[in-house]
């Protein structure tokens, strides 16, 4: 028998891309035991084509990803979840992956298998911001990316959902560590893939790395991890940007490009362990988990 799965799609003014999500969705049917669309703080998509088992949930005030992700978590009905991004459209074979691969007691991930490359931005960042842990499926990993997710809903649950405290950057490495930290585990299955549908400017792309980058930062020191390895990662992705897209494109200013994103990153990366060294988790303390705000959610460890 099949695994059905809840559909958990957060969304804020993306309609075509979301309706290439839904258009994919289409295709796995027997898979789906409901698709719900969370609409936070804009309008209903005019999306055309009809899909099965879909529901639109419409929220006037934007909230933020973890906050959507709980709602959907509360609103859902199945005894699995799959959580994908509005601009996340699954490539096939998919939920045929997941049965096969899934052990079906863990938390498990995808990855981003290709995204648009045209112009500097959006090449560098399909190139040097992939959501990815490479090409080989690991039985455990110590997080995931919150492009293409899932697992039972209970585990969800269990853990109290995701800290609203970092609203919509940095959600799912905090949730995988706290997931790790309580003995949970993460499975990587690198065969589910996902095509990330985005495309960025300079502005939007410098947009994107300060707030990864940052919240990257704040995710470890409220774990007390280490952040030596991750600032030593960021330090030699400056010249390992810059040499490889020379090598591949052979264009001096793509390249002067590569170098200035990749040190953006790092100089973020260093204020950030300036703003949020002392206690960092206090500080987003007005943020709570999902169990403590949302009413009927247990916190008990598996």
């Amino acid at each position: 028998m099949k695994e059905k799965f809840s559909v958990l799609i957060p969304y804020f003014e993306m309609e075509v891309s979301l309706s290439r999500v839904l258009h994919a969705l289409r295709e796995h049917g027997d898979w789906i035991e409901e698709i719900l669309v969370l609409c936070d703080g804009c309008p209903p998509p005019n999306i055309e084509i009809e899909v099965e088992n879909c529901r639109f949930l419409e929220f006037q005030e934007n909230q933020g990803l973890s906050w959507a992700r709980n709602e959907l978590l509360n609103a859902c009905k199945g005894e699995n979840v799959l959580f994908l991004d509005a601009d996340a459209i699954p490539q096939t074979p998919f939920f045929e992956i997941i049965e096969k691969e899934w052990n079906g007691v863990s938390f498990f991930a995808g990855r981003e298998i290709a995204s648009p490359g045209e112009g500097n931005a959006n090449r560098y960042r399909s190139l040097y911001l992939v959501q990815t842990l490479g090409k080989d499926s690991l039985d455990e990993v110590p997080y995931f990316m919150g492009l293409c997710f899932g697992g039972p809903r209970r585990f969800f649950m269990e853990l109290g959902g995701f800290h609203e405290g970092f609203r919509t950057h940095g959600e799912d490495l905090e949730f995988s560590f706290r997931a790790r930290n309580r003995g949970y585990k993460v499975q990587y299955l690198s065969s589910l893939s996902v095509f990330h549908d985005r495309n960025d400017d300079p502005e939007s792309l410098r947009k994107m790395i300060r707030n990864h980058s940052r919240f990257q930062v704040f995710a470890h020191l409220c774990h007390g991890f280490s952040i030596i390895n991750i600032m030593w990662q960021a330090l030699k992705w400056i010249p390992v940007t810059g040499i490889s897209s020379l090598k591949m494109f052979w264009s001096p200013g793509f390249s002067a490009s590569c170098v200035a994103y990749s040190a953006y990153a790092l100089s973020i990366r260093l204020i950030a362990i300036w703003e949020f060294w002392e206690k960092p988790y206090e500080r987003i303390e007005s943020g709570h988990l999902l169990g403590s705000q949302h009413q009927g959610l247990s916190n008990k460890k598996p």
